[in-house]
This record gives structure tokens, C-alpha cells and sequence, in this order.
């Protein structure tokens, strides 16, 4: 039996819901964001170029599924951002946003002795109205992933404890003879 994990069991979640993301409020909304790592000999914290996962060490992929849909996302992601041109942009706006209203942001990663990588994003404010029954909602939706998580997790911590004294009776039962 596998150890549950809230955020292996609903991915979705980030953790409770936080009530200041329900009041009005203007936020910056990103239309399209890409981090490009420059690569240097002595950073190796960078993700690997095949897989995307950053546990692979310099690059040597571990094993890993062809057709697994999170590796097929990452190469798709990359796709996107490598062929993403300026009328894709205008294209992927939401209705009542002009490309007036679209900013630039690029921000350089600086490392203690050199430059990591850059990241550059186009995106917009929007304005966001008071929603009370939104977190209400999103509140109530966690309350029962919690405890859906809580159920699993006392099956698992049963299951561990089962499991325990069935390999100390065995060893007692080793001893024994």
C-alpha cells in the first residue's frame, strides 16, 4: 500500500483556500510566460532536456514512460514556447482585452556568481470582484478532500501498524526457535 499524499490524491489543491483570492481585488493575469535556463558547467540545478524532471543529474534521464502525459505535457509546453509567435499572442487574448492593455515583464535570474537564466512573460491586470460563495465552495471542496485524505490516510497508518507487529511476531516467533 501506498503512503496518501493530499497533494498526490488531489492535485488540484494548493492547500486551503486563502480568502483574499475571493475579495475584490486587480491582479496581473499571465497570457504567456517561458524561463529559458542558460547553461553553465557549474550550475547543474536546472531540469533535465529530455524528461523535464530536475531529480535527473546532468542530464542522464532516468527511466521514464514515452507516453507519460506529464513528460508529453512538458515536451508540448516546449513546442509551444519555442514556436509561440506574436499573432499566437493576440490570438490566445480574452474577449475585451486589447493588445494595448498587454505588458512586458523580463526578469533576469542572477545567481551569486553568474547570470541562471532569464524569464519572459506577457500579461495583463484584471479585475477580480468580491466572490463569498466562491469560498465558501472552494472552502467546502477542501473540507471534504481533507477528509477523504484523512479516511486514506487512517487505512494507511492501520495498514502500517498491521504490518509492524506482523514482522515483530515473526521475528519473536524466529527467536523462539
Amino acid at each position: 500500500m501506498k503512503e496518501p499524499f493530499i497533494n498526490r490524491m488531489f492535485p488540484e489543491l494548493n492547500g486551503p483556500p486563502w480568502e483574499p483570492y475571493f475579495k475584490k481585488r486587480t491582479e496581473n493575469v499571465v497570457l504567456f510566460s517561458h524561463y529559458e535556463r542558460l547553461h553553465d558547467e557549474g550550475y547543474h540545478g536546472d531540469a533535465c532536456d529530455v524528461c523535464g524532471r530536475e531529480e535527473c543529474i546532468l542530464g542522464e534521464c532516468e527511466d521514464y514512460d514515452e507516453n507519460d502525459p506529464e513528460i508529453l505535457e512538458i515536451w508540448e509546453n516546449r513546442k509551444k514556447a519555442q514556436n509561440m509567435t506574436l499573432q499566437d499572442l493576440i490570438d490566445s487574448l480574452p474577449e475585451g482585452v486589447t493588445p494595448a492593455q498587454v505588458k512586458f515583464s523580463l526578469s533576469i535570474d542572477v545567481g551569486a556568481m553568474s547570470v541562471n537564466g532569464a524569464e519572459i512573460s506577457f500579461l495583463y491586470s484584471k479585475q477580480f470582484e468580491d466572490d463569498p460563495e466562491g469560498f465558501k465552495k472552494a472552502q467546502d471542496h477542501y473540507n471534504e478532500c481533507y477528509r477523504l485524505y484523512e479516511i486514506e490516510r487512517a487505512k494507511y497508518d492501520k495498514w502500517l501498524k498491521e504490518k509492524e507487529i506482523k514482522e515483530l511476531e515473526e521475528k519473536l516467533s524466529n527467536l523462539k526457535k
